[in-house]
């Protein structure tokens, strides 16, 4: 309503757009780009304002806390708030007026942060939805809708991640699977999505935002961190053994203050001896898993000091308290943070049994799409090795089976720990992590969601 409106910032005029994944359907955050009179670049951060729907104690809020996180499975979703609110009144549509909670940064010509940055209760109107591809196509062709307005946030969005790679943030690069999907929503082919600029782009304001806004409740009330403690000190070594393995030249020594900048240096190099994904793996079973608290531990993995999430309320129930904390800090209120602690220890449990829950279900499909494959033979990596014997992970993301260790060769392998690698008892011939290897299927069961393997010479 108009008095509602009348209450907020009104960003209306700006330049807004949306980016996000071709199939979405909840928009929950938005860009606007103000090219200032003084040469100065101001860019919002706008986020659904789920806030002012969803009523603390209510029927609905009740049950999203419950849930927690919208859950996502190929084709399908399970919300965490009503479709209605999620899809349509909530979400940042375009030509629509929306009310959303926004994060202005300001950036010198030069295009480095500068001390400017205000939260504010605003009404939006997004002029475009973008998908990441979308936005691709523009930025390599130097032309099209909001060109210059994506074109000067890419460049923004490089220098604030190169900047956070050297204050210890790890660079991640893992493309994701997803799954094509027939006229009748099943799956039917797996794609290997790689990174697009487009995504980096995202990715870093709203970083920038999350930051900002612990920062900013830091200094306020108990609010919910997003922590990520320091690796393990073992498993650290681990990887410096294996890169030491594929790489004897270089001498690696690696600890949790260096871990960062080795990795980022690896992540850049172009040996082929470098298989990028095994590498990941390694410093990710290395690394703690990141959690919610009412403790300030930090953000290792981005190697912030304070970090939150803020900018996904529609489908993060922590975001949409961090949100209600936030309009009481703008306006200098308490509001009661009594159950926060449980709050923090509930969404961490319940996130990471979503995460396995996705991570079988997208495991099951992977395997009913090879199964009429059984037989066939195909090219992929070494990404796992035991005593029982190797995993090997199929090119193009189609999935992961053992070859047991009597099926690899002619001769009998023993696990090396101390070298990770696989070796044969007569030849000395070795398989390490991250070595292309061609494999037949010999067998799949969806039950176990198992895949039997053997080695072709």
């Amino acid at each position: 309503d108009g008095k509602t409106i009348h209450q907020r910032k009104d960003f209306r005029d700006l330049s807004t757009f949306t980016i996000d994944p071709i199939d979405a359907k909840d928009f929950d955050d938005a860009l606007s780009v103000r090219f200032l009179k003084n040469k100065n670049i101001c860019v919002g951060v706008h986020i659904a304002d789920v806030s002012q729907y969803v009523v603390p104690g209510s029927a609905i809020d009740k049950e999203a806390r419950l849930r927690a996180f919208s859950v996502y499975f190929p084709g399908t979703v399970i919300p965490m708030l009503p479709e209605k609110l999620s899809n349509l009144v909530c979400s940042l549509r375009p030509k629509e007026e929306k009310l959303a909670f926004s994060v202005s940064i300001e950036f010198n010509s030069s295009l480095k942060i500068i001390e400017n940055i205000s939260f504010d209760k605003s009404v939006i109107k997004s002029n475009k939805r973008f998908t990441y591809e979308e936005v691709d196509v523009v930025l390599k062709a130097g032309e099209g809708e909001f060109y210059k307005e994506l074109c000067v946030l890419n460049k923004i969005a490089q220098n604030v991640r190169k900047e956070r790679m050297s204050n210890g943030s790890i660079n991640f690069e893992r493309s994701s699977i997803s799954f094509e999907l027939n006229k009748s929503g099943e799956p039917r082919s797996v794609i290997k999505k790689p990174s697009l600029n487009a995504h980096h782009l995202v990715e870093e304001f709203m970083l920038l935002a999350n930051k900002f806004v612990a920062e900013k409740l830091g200094d306020f009330h108990p609010t919910i961190y997003r922590v990520h403690d320091l690796p393990n000190q073992e498993k650290i070594k681990d990887l410096a053994k294996y890169l030491n393995q594929i790489l004897p030249n270089k001498k690696i020594n690696i600890n949790h203050k260096n871990l960062s900048k080795k990795i980022n240096t690896l992540m850049t190099s172009s040996s082929p001896k470098v298989h990028k994904d095994t590498v990941t793996s390694f410093v990710l079973r290395a690394m703690s898993k990141a959690k919610y608290d009412i403790k300030n531990l930090g953000h290792y993995g981005l190697g912030f000091k304070k970090y939150t999430h803020f900018t996904s309320p529609i489908r993060r129930y922590s975001d949409l308290i961090v949100h209600r904390l936030l309009g009481a800090a703008v306006q200098n209120k308490k509001i009661s943070t009594e159950n926060i602690e449980g709050d923090c220890i509930y969404f961490s449990n319940i996130e990471r049994k979503y995460i396995e829950l996705e991570r079988k279900i997208n495991k099951f499909i992977q395997l009913k799409l090879l199964q009429e494959s059984v037989g066939k033979s195909f090219y992929g990596v070494v990404s796992g090795l035991t005593n029982w014997g190797m995993y090997v992970e199929l090119d193009g993301g189609k999935g992961e089976g053992l070859v047991s260790i009597n099926k690899i060769g002619n001769e009998k392998h023993s696990y090396n720990d101390a070298r990770f690698c696989l070796v044969g008892k007569k030849t000395g011939k070795k398989y390490i992590l991250g070595q292309e290897v061609c494999v037949e299927i010999l067998a799949i069961n969806l039950t176990a969601g198992e895949m039997d393997l053997k080695i072709l010479s």
